[in-house]
């Protein structure tokens, strides 16, 4: 298993091409903004903005393509660290009883598994970039908008309300809105992707290894601040009451969990 504290800065180096990311967009987005000022027929104003978003939209995918390599590298050796950490740590809990682990990076199902959850995870980094690049080009022409509203208003001069504009924008961030409503900054959702990835693929691999010990008794840790009961949520999202406790894990139950 892993602890608490092993997640701690470990999704520092891909958070940083996330941040690229979101540092390019910022630039394309002022620099759009800033050349509408030249632009002064409606008509021409509104066939200009349309040509933007495809722009920059091309643009953005441009820059995606040289991240991508990157971000595959740095998930794969995130996932890979974290088999390892938490293999060191069940071989070393099943070695009191006697049972010896094989290696992970040897072990065909444990491979299977991890291949598994990095497509899965590679999947949803490439979802959020997609809903990132998506939500920026509706930012890009929302805040068009908003600056000759304030300019025909005769509220400010065009560059003023650009300048108002993209400081609040940039001290905000960009923004990954979610099916259920939930809506968190570029960071947190990748950040919060990577470290469920890491988990969910440790979990996986300590479950490979329980099958293969053939043993069925599991003691699940526990930490302090753990969720507790919140009404109309499942028993199972009270973690206060389920954890550190041991429990027993049918055989058909492991074989369906473990079946990749």
């Amino acid at each position: 298993m892993l602890s608490p504290d092993y997640f701690t800065n470990k999704e520092d180096r891909l958070l940083e091409l996330y941040r690229q990311l979101e540092d390019f967009i910022l630039k394309d987005i002022t620099r759009r903004l800033l050349s509408a000022g030249e632009m002064t027929a409606t008509a021409d104003r509104l066939i200009w903005k349309l040509k933007q978003m495809g722009e920059s939209q091309a643009a953005i995918e441009k820059k995606l393509r040289k991240l991508t390599g990157l971000t595959q590298k740095e998930l794969r050796s995130l996932l890979q660290d974290a088999v390892l950490t938490s293999w060191e740590d069940d071989r070393a809990t099943l070695g009191q009883l006697g049972i010896e682990l094989s290696n992970p990076l040897k072990n065909a199902a444990v491979i299977r598994v991890m291949d598994a959850e990095y497509k899965k995870s590679l999947g949803e980094l490439s979802n959020l970039t997609r809903t990132t690049m998506k939500q920026s080009q509706i930012d890009l022409i929302n805040m068009l908008d908003e600056a000759d509203l304030r300019v025909a208003a005769g509220v400010q001069s065009y560059s003023a309300a650009v300048c108002d504009i993209l400081d609040r924008y940039a001290g905000r961030g960009i923004y990954v809105d979610y099916p259920t409503g939930a809506r968190r900054t570029l960071e947190a959702a990748v950040r919060c992707c990577v470290v469920t990835s890491m988990a969910q693929t440790a979990s996986k691999v300590s479950l490979e290894y329980i099958k293969e010990a053939k043993t069925n008794l599991i003691l699940v840790s526990a930490h302090v601040g753990s969720r507790t009961a919140q009404k109309g949520r499942p028993p199972y999202a009270d973690h206060s009451a389920w954890q550190g406790k041991v429990y027993h894990i049918k055989d058909e139950d492991l074989e369906k969990l473990t079946t990749v």
